[in-house]
This record gives C-alpha cells, structure tokens and sequence, in this order.
C-alpha cells in the first residue's frame, strides 16, 4: 500500500498580507481536517516521506519536440471556457504548475495537488516569477483528494494520474472537470524498437489495445457524470537526437529505459527514423471534458 500523504499547503510567497490571508481562508474552508498551512516564508521545497517517480525534467523544452501537424484542441481554451471570476480551481498532479497558473488571473484561487516535493518546489517558483498570488499548493494525490465534498468549481488534470470518482466527489454541482492523458498508441513507432521484458512491452501502454484508454476514460467518466465529451487526438512532432535522448531518460516512455543497455535500439531508432536530422512521431492524447449535474 502507497503511503498516505499528510496534506499541507503551500502559500505562495511576496503576496500582499491580505491576498496571502484571502487565499490562506479559501484553501482551509475547502480543506479536510487535519490539514497544515505553511506560512509563505521560503519557496524552498516541502519535506515529506513518500517517494515519487515524477520529477522537474519532465516538462522540459527538451522533452517537447517540435509539432509539425496542428494538436486537435485547444487545453488552455477549454479550460479558460469553464473557469469564471469566482471559480476555486484544482489543477490535479499539478507538477510544476506552468499550465494553471496562466488560468489564475482569471479565477478567484487556483489550488496545484502534488504528491511530490521537487515539483511543489518548482511550482512555487513558477508562481513568484508569474506573480501568480492567487494560487497555492497541497501535498496530496488524485485517490484522496484532501477536500471536502462538493467545494470545487473545476478540476483540471494534464498528462497526471487521475481519479474519476475523486474528481465527481470533489466538485459542486455544475462544476466541470477536464483530463488530458496520454494515449495508448502515443509515439508507438519509437517504443516499438525497445521490445518486450517479463512484464510484456516496454514502450508505455502498447500492452493495451489500440483506442482502450480513451474508451476506458470515457466509460469511467459516463458512469458518474451526466454530460462527457470524450476525444482520442493525434498530431505529429519531431525530436532531435538530443530531445529524443531526454525524453527517453527523463520520462516512462519505455520502461527501465537505460543509456548504457538501450544503446543499440536506440542507434537502430535513429539510423531508421531519421529524416533531416530528426525524428518523426505520432502523439496521442486522450480529452475527457466533463460536468457535474
């Protein structure tokens, strides 16, 4: 059993003493019992004891690569048509938080949930260089969202673990939830080259069926929310040597991905694959966009 989480939040440090008050009120009346406030002192990273595969590189310019095709939707449109003034938001697996924090200006506080330390870290920074006041973060998970029942105008989740039942549970009625994930057939011809081990094949989620994750979210979401719009979207993009080499190490692309003992499927990948000194892929996400009646 994963260790549980004991949720503290994170003020966001140089605000205003009354927005720091204002947003330290709102975050606590939505909060379980039981919850701590760090005061806004340092934007130095929380401790806690529960470890954690994700970390900061992940949303590294390296790991991007370059889109070639046009992505099928527009995330931080969709997001700002489902915030309004006085909106509390939760961005869920928040990680370094660069996605929500461009929605605070628009929306009475955004809360970033993470369950790890490094990110939160970041995040905080993020918010200071964003002077992004309105915000603050919690030290939790999607299975056991540290709110309380039906206090949420909104919770979003980008490319983080995510928890259907969690996310009905936590917002009001009317409230909206979007989830973007990563698809099962997202950059298949690149995982294709790192084959199989005893745990089957070791590029990220080819062990399902072609379109199963997005029918998957769906069913999960058409079981508790009255209105869904479930999308399974592909564009392509293109990785250099040195994006690719990232991306493989700094991300569960391909499972126990190792420099040292993936070198010649890697050489292959590339001696095959590359065209005009890149590679070429296909990405694959899947959009839940949902509301709660």
């Amino acid at each position: 059993m994963r260790p549980s989480i004991s949720p503290r939040i994170f003020l966001v440090p140089g605000a205003r003493p009354d927005v720091t008050t204002a947003v330290k009120g709102l975050a606590t009346r939505i909060m379980r019992r039981g919850t701590v406030v760090r005061p806004p002192t340092s934007s130095q990273e929380p401790a806690y004891d529960a470890a954690y595969v994700y970390r900061r590189e992940y949303q590294d310019r390296l790991l991007k690569g370059t889109d070639v095709t046009r992505r099928p939707w527009d995330i931080h449109g969709i997001v700002a048509s489902k915030a309004h003034p006085g909106a509390i938001v939760v961005d869920s697996g928040c990680g370094t938080a660069y996605k929500s924090i461009r929605q605070a200006a628009s929306v009475q506080l955004v809360i970033g949930l993470e369950p790890n330390a490094e990110m939160i870290g970041c995040a905080i920074r993020n918010a200071m260089i964003a002077g992004a006041y309105n915000v603050c973060f919690v030290t939790g998970d999607c299975d056991s969202m540290p709110f309380t029942d039906a206090t949420v105008d909104l919770v979003v989740s980008f490319l983080a673990p995510h928890n259907a039942r969690e996310i009905h549970r936590v917002l009001k009625p009317g409230g909206w939830a979007v989830v973007e994930r990563v698809g099962d057939r997202d950059k298949e011809n690149l995982k294709q080259y790192f084959g199989r081990d005893p745990e089957g094949p070791r590029g990220q989620l080819l062990h399902l069926a072609a379109g199963e994750r997005a029918r998957t979210m769906e069913q999960d979401f058409r079981a508790l929310f009255s209105t869904v719009d479930a999308q399974n979207g592909f564009w392509e993009t293109t990785y250099t040597v040195e994006q690719l080499r990232a991306l493989l190490e700094q991300t569960p692309t391909v499972r126990h991905y190792s420099a040292a003992a993936d070198r010649a499927a890697f050489d292959r990948l590339t001696q095959d694959l590359m065209v005009d000194g890149t590679v070429r892929t296909t990405q694959n996400r899947v959009l839940v966009v949902a509301q709660k009646h």
